[in-house]
C-alpha cells in the first residue's frame, strides 16, 4: 500500500497526522483491510483515528472521532439499496486522521 502524509498539526497533548492511503497496483482496499489498518495504529499508541473511504459511489466516513468502525452497518446500508453491495464496501482511497500522544 502507498501511504502519503498530507499534513501534521501539533496540539497541546497530541499530534494529528493526516494520511492518504491507496494500493500500489490500483486494486481496491477491502473493509477488512481497513480494520487491520486501524488496529495497527492503535497498537502504535494512537489516541483516536478518523477514517474516510472513497468507494465507487462517494466519500464516506467509516470511523468517526470517538466512534468505532461499523462494518455491519455499512454492509446493511448498501444491501438494502443496491443489488451488489460488495463493490460499495471496497475503497479506492482512504484518508486517515491519526491522533498520537506527544
Amino acid at each position: 500500500m502507498n501511504a502519503q502524509i498530507l499534513s501534521k498539526k501539533n496540539f497541546k497533548d497530541s499530534v494529528q497526522t493526516n494520511i492518504q492511503i491507496s494500493t500500489k497496483n490500483k486494486t481496491m482496499i477491502s473493509i477488512h483491510q481497513v480494520e487491520r489498518i486501524i488496529s495497527k495504529y492503535r497498537e502504535e499508541g494512537a489516541n483516536n483515528i478518523i477514517v474516510r473511504g472513497l468507494n465507487i459511489d462517494r466519500w464516506t466516513t467509516l470511523k468517526a472521532f470517538g466512534g468505532e468502525l461499523d462494518v455491519d452497518g455499512l454492509v446493511d446500508y448498501y444491501q438494502n439499496k443496491v443489488s451488489d453491495h460488495e463493490k460499495y464496501v471496497n475503497f479506492y482511497q482512504l484518508q486517515l486522521s491519526v491522533f498520537m500522544p506527544k
